[in-house]
């Protein structure tokens, strides 16, 4: 078992259904995934040949794309795990990245690694669709 980060919380006390474990064991299992993506992967270095007679190319166009975003969205969560972590560690796990209030812990609960409150989330992703 990996030797657990000392931790220090946003709250006055750890929340009550905040594990540590929880999230070391996320990024665990987002590493593996990602390693199992990269090796099923249609692209094997920067370029491949496209076989005719094995693959018709775009059903191969298809599996790179999709793999592509497969890998995207496990980098981007892993990411985000690790930015909980570090906030764990050093005393910021539950204040909002955007206002420094607590997040609730029923969205951190649901969201071991939400690092907006609810109002700020909604702001966030309302600027990145623009």
């Amino acid at each position: 078992m990996p030797k657990l980060p000392k931790v220090k919380f946003g709250f006055k006390k750890a929340p009550p259904f905040f594990s540590l474990q929880r999230l070391v064991e996320e990024k665990k299992e987002l590493e593996e995934q990602l390693k199992n993506v990269h090796l099923e992967s249609p692209v094997q270095g920067a370029q491949r040949t496209l076989d005719a007679e094995s693959v018709d190319e775009s059903e191969e166009t298809v599996k790179m794309t999709t793999t592509s975003a497969i890998a995207s969205v496990l980098q981007r969560t892993l990411r985000s795990i690790k930015i909980s972590l570090k906030k764990a560690k050093h005393g910021s796990y539950g204040i909002c990245d955007r206002c420094g209030k607590s997040v609730d812990p029923a969205r951190l609960k649901a969201m071991p690694d939400a690092g907006y409150c609810l109002e700020c989330a909604k702001i966030v992703e309302e600027k990145q669709g623009e």
